[in-house]
């Protein structure tokens, strides 16, 4: 089999569960699965930012979400 590599819209949906990315991710042989370090850099960045404005915010439950949205995703790195 060829190697999966996923973009990062891909890389989104797959972790906030997109049920046909999810599939397809889960038939390929975690040895043919691969994302880019510059879609790592945008998932990362874009949690970041979330962080970022809601702890200026003081918006306690969304920044316990952009927390958890960005650990989700660090585990998935």
């Amino acid at each position: 089999m060829s190697l999966l590599i996923l973009d990062t819209d891909h890389a989104s949906l797959f972790l906030k569960g997109n049920a046909l990315i999810c599939d397809r991710v889960f038939q390929t042989d975690p040895e043919n699965l691969a994302i880019s370090v510059i879609t790592a850099e945008e998932i990362c960045q874009g949690w970041l930012s979330e962080i970022n404005k809601h702890s200026q915010a003081a918006q306690s439950s969304r920044l316990l979400l952009a927390y958890s949205e960005f650990e989700k995703a660090l585990d998935f790195f």
